[in-house]
């Protein structure tokens, strides 16, 4: 590159590489230049040209501040402070946005401080600001029979633009704009395979490059879900397990403090080995499994004043993950009287705090937002029956560790007594929200709200030939592509009162049409059959909290079976404790995930009058293979029996044999390193001469081969692997010993003088690409557990910076794959807890 001196010559820059990743440079003009300080080069990231760097020359001292204006507004600082730094003459300032300068002309200049005043400043240098393209928008539609995802990016598009998709925020397909595809809208990008995605959620982005301009990248798509195989194999074996279920008497769990009227057993979640008890009153419990995973014990009580209602209050729960838990409260004071909230805990350290509340600011009284509580991956939905009269669901997304951007749900054929949003379910990005108040007859309706393209569409479900108040809608339970739904005062025949029937409805053609009715037995003629639905895998568990098979009026649950052949569902049997009484109200709540049944009966008589108990029924099943089984799978094979005990010891043999495998996770992890190391150390000699190979490409590939072997990530190509051939052994450059790596101590102890504690890092999803001061963090960790970004320059310790580029993504990959961790590069959650259980000095 040359330069002009002269102050009205314009210069346009063409490509130049700098430091593998400021690439493209933009057009800028010297007006004037001196030797001793003035800037080199005007440079913009190649992988995000939002991002803009300068070089620049001169003689610099220790303590030394360089201060960059633009158009004489100050856009950045840089402190000369480090030893890499002190002495050299080129110094680069760089991760400077885009955003900072104008449209147009702009008039960047340096300034050298020296002890607190200006010794020099450089001569300025024009750069022109173009308005990049605008951002478009992207959507992901996945067909599951191809087994491909498909792209439809809108946005507009000129000849020879380059529309850019990026998976996760990494770069995976690039697409360039011919003539005929200029006037299109929508540009379709398809045929990606959906074997390429990891396990957990992905978003797709989009950006457009029009020349030495690139637009913003897109809103995320709708997040695609990849489930784990593995996962799904252990449900559908635990599934078998449930296929002829019995089930004897329960273990009954009871309030750690026992409170009068307390309604323990009101509400119930389980998810990931947690289980919540929600109360009637102010209180919820959360349970975990003892050590020998036989029986719940009490971990963790959580109690807001600030959420203290009378005894008729109704909790809703859901678990987010084994450490957040959402509490809704209809009669909250958090905004106005009664108008609700939502409070989120989080467990840290072994201890449940809450951690904030989620409650519109515009709630006004008695709207009774957190009556409902639907969650569904990145999918929050809460619901507010009193508001308007009529009710209210807010629908939430999930974005930077936040529930974020409420959209606002409210049936357009809304009436008075509604109760729009008394019951909620979620699944598979479809939203069904009862409405038991709906119609003349206030018989009750469904509506179910499907995402599409962005857009939310409405199909609305109502029963016909109903009795007055049949409440149809009063409980909602949502599984894949199957919505029970309960009209729990349905009579649905004579000399009944309040019997209850629940409907099972299955999406057709685009619709929801009705498959099956189930009922109660004939002479249960009172139960309220529907209060409470759940399923595990095809067991399916319906509440009757007033059903009258066994003490009048005490409760019983009733058990269902999916067949093989039709998909549909037949009696099992009804279950309920020997012990139960009049109003017990066993079966208002139920919690079924894999052999855990847990049945709320908030009614139950203690030590105090309605104080509640939880009745469990794990551990307390006997599974077989009946003979229908055998003869709709082929399979030739005699009725067995299998004892509890039996079945108890083949579980304590598999944990046994679990319990070896964790034993020796860490030494396969040693053992894994050692080799992938080997695998350099072995090519360091060819023929007569030395070949020096890229080290971290080398460890890379043979990462990326050993996650193929496992199976953590799918196969690809491995990186070009460069070599270089020197004459004699002296001259092959010695990796770092123990001696040349400060201590972890002194890293920790400089970090602290500088920027303050070394803290955790945060819950943001951080990736390739990202600026975040958290970064700093992550590679400060990185390099002093022996996943080093570099041995020099910038990400080396002490040069720790808050870019996370290509050597920071490796060095993540590369922990990742030794401990264990899916293999993506994000410094995601499971990555997060990975990280956490290493810091051991940072306060």
């Amino acid at each position: 590159m040359r330069h002009i001196k002269h102050a009205c010559i314009l210069l346009t820059v063409t490509i130049i590489y700098f430091s593998a990743i400021y690439g493209l440079s933009i057009s800028f003009a010297q007006l004037e230049s001196t030797d001793d300080f003035r800037i080199t080069q005007i440079l913009r990231n190649d992988n995000d040209l939002s991002i803009v760097a300068f070089t620049l020359y001169g003689s610099f001292e220790n303590e030394d501040v360089i201060n960059v204006y633009s158009n004489d507004v100050f856009i950045k600082a840089k402190a000369i402070n480090t030893p890499e730094l002190i002495g050299t003459k080129e110094i680069t300032i760089d991760n400077i946005s885009i955003d900072v300068f104008q449209t147009g002309d702009n008039l960047v200049v340096a300034r050298l401080e020296r002890s607190g005043t200006e010794v020099q400043r450089t001569s300025a240098f024009r750069l022109t600001i173009q308005e990049p393209p605008e951002a478009p928008t992207i959507t992901a539609l996945v067909n599951k029979e191809k087994n491909l995802i498909g792209l439809g990016i809108d946005g507009i598009f000129e000849e020879n633009d380059i529309v850019r998709v990026f998976l996760n925020g990494v770069e995976i397909r690039a697409k360039t704009i011919m003539s005929t595809d200029a006037n299109e809208k929508v540009i379709q990008i398809t045929g990606i395979p959906i074997d390429t995605l990891p396990i957990g959620e992905n978003f797709f982005t989009a950006s457009i490059r029009r020349g030495e301009h690139e637009s913003k990248q897109s809103k995320k798509s709708d997040p695609v879900i990849i489930k784990d195989i593995e996962e799904e194999k252990k449900e559908k074996e635990r599934a078998n397990l449930l296929q002829c279920a019995n089930y004897t008497e329960p273990q009954k769990i009871l309030a750690k403090y026992i409170d009068a009227y307390e309604g323990f057993g009101n509400a119930l979640a389980i998810k990931n080995g947690v289980l919540a008890i929600g109360t009637r009153g102010e209180k919820v419990h959360i349970h975990t499994k003892n050590k020998d995973n036989t029986a719940w014990t009490n971990s963790a009580v959580l109690h807001e004043q600030n959420f203290q209602q009378s005894g008729l209050a109704t909790k809703s729960i859901a678990i987010q993950d084994q450490r957040t838990v959402l509490v809704g409260d209809s009669n909250s004071g958090h905004i106005a009287k009664s108008a609700g909230a939502v409070r989120i805990y989080r467990q840290v350290a072994g201890v449940w705090t809450a951690h904030t509340t989620i409650a519109p600011t515009d709630l006004e009284p008695y709207e009774s937002f957190g009556a409902s509580i639907a969650l569904d991956e990145q999918l929050l939905a809460i619901g507010a029956t009193g508001q308007d009269n009529s009710g209210t669901v807010y629908i939430y997304s999930h974005s930077a560790g936040q529930w974020k951007n409420p959209f606002r749900v409210v049936p357009k054929d809304t009436a008075p007594n509604q109760e729009f949003g008394h019951s909620i379910a979620a699944s598979n990005g479809n939203v069904a929200i009862g409405a038991p108040g709906d119609g003349i007859g206030k018989n009750g309706a469904v509506y179910v709200y499907t995402k599409s393209s962005g857009t939310w569409l409405m199909e609305k479900i109502v029963q016909q030939n109903q009795r007055l108040n049949a409440r149809f809608g009063n409980t909602v339970f949502l599984f894949d592509n199957i919505l029970f739904i309960s009209a729990m005062r349905d009579d649905q025949g004579k000399d009944t009162r309040n019997r209850g029937v629940v409907y099972v409805y299955a999406k057709q053609n685009g619709t929801w049409q009705i498959m099956q009715k189930l009922k109660p037995e004939e002479n249960d003629t009172t139960g309220e059959f529907g209060a409470a639905i759940a399923r595990s895998g095809n067991m399916l568990a319906i509440g009757a909290p007033k059903s009258n098979l066994g003490e009048k009026r005490s409760g019983a649950v009733y058990l269902y079976k999916q067949t093989h052949k039709r998909g549909q569902w037949s009696f099992e049997k009804s279950v309920a404790p020997t012990v139960l009484r009049n109003g017990d109200r066993f079966g208002a709540s139920i919690a079924f995930n894999g052999l855990d049944l847990l049945v709320g009966a908030y009614g139950n008589d203690g030590q105090e009058k309605n104080i509640g108990a939880v009745y469990d029924y794990a551990g307390k099943i006997v599974a077989c293979i009946s003979e229908t089984d055998n003869q709709e799978n082929g399979v030739a094979q005699e009725k067995t029996k299998q004892s509890e005990a039996d079945l108890l010891q083949a579980l304590k043999q598999q944990k046994e044999v679990l319990g070896k495998v964790a034993a020796n996770a860490s030494s396969i992890a040693n053992q894994l390193g050692k080799h992938i190391q080997g695998v350099y150390d072995g090519i360091i000699k060819k023929e007569e001469s030395i070949v020096i190979y890229d080290e971290e490409k080398v460890l890379a590939n043979a990462q990326r081969r050993a996650a193929e072997r496992r199976g953590i990530i799918a196969p690809g190509l491995p990186d070009e692997v460069t070599a270089q051939r020197v004459d004699s052994i002296e001259k092959v450059p010695t990796k770092p010993t123990k001696e040349t790596v400060r201590s972890r101590e002194s890293v920790i102890q400089e970090t602290e003088n500088t920027i303050g504690t070394v803290v955790p890092i945060s819950n943001k999803n951080l990736r390739l690409g990202d600026v975040d001061e958290d970064i700093y963090r992550l590679q400060v960790f990185l390099n002093n557990s022996g996943y080093r970004i570099a041995t020099k320059g910038d990400g080396s310790p002490g040069n720790e910076t808050s870019v996370f580029n290509e050597a920071t993504d490796r060095a993540l990959r590369w922990f990742q794959l030794v401990e264990g961790v899916p293999v993506t590069g994000v410094l995601d959650k499971k990555t997060r807890d990975v990280i956490l259980t290493h810091i051991t000095t940072f306060r």
